[in-house]
């Protein structure tokens, strides 16, 4: 798929549609746009082993085109701050426009300056330094998730 990766979790008892008598809520979905093929990847395991249902991609435009297809149907957009065809902070805007409600966490691997880290706080739900590990990116994802922020 030329280096992209759109994956549905639609074998997976997560997606199931609820009976009455069930209480799980649906398990929140979360779109990664990270050119990061490898670190994607694991972000996208990590995810899905903990119940998550996960959209992946490497570019911010395939990212868009997800978001468009179904604004409300995205819980959580995990975006890299740098890649190949523009910056993190621009991509934001354009997600924003499309679904302004949508929660989104930074990742990267370098810092965010603070001017432009305390500009961005009223506009994402967190952000986590790459490396990071499996359980810092699931506690980032839930406090993201309930609407705190990081």
């Amino acid at each position: 798929m030329d280096n992209q990766e759109i994956n549905h979790q639609s074998d997976s008892a997560a997606e199931r549609p609820l009976e009455d008598n069930d209480t799980e809520p649906t398990p929140a979905t979360i779109l990664i746009v990270d050119d990061n093929i490898a670190e994607a990847v694991a972000c996208r395991d990590i995810l899905r082993h903990a119940g998550y249902n996960v959209l992946l991609t490497t570019e911010g435009g395939q990212g868009l085109q997800v978001l468009q297809s179904d604004p409300h149907g995205i819980d959580l957009i995990i975006l890299d701050w740098i890649l190949p065809d523009m910056s993190g902070d621009q991509w934001l805007e354009w997600f924003l426009e499309i679904a302004p409600d949508v929660k989104v966490l930074f990742i990267s691997g370098k810092f965010l300056p603070d001017a432009l880290r305390e500009e961005l706080r009223t506009k994402i739900c967190g952000f986590l330094k790459k490396p990071f590990t499996g359980p810092d990116l699931l506690y980032t994802v839930e406090q993201g998730l309930q609407g705190d922020e990081s």
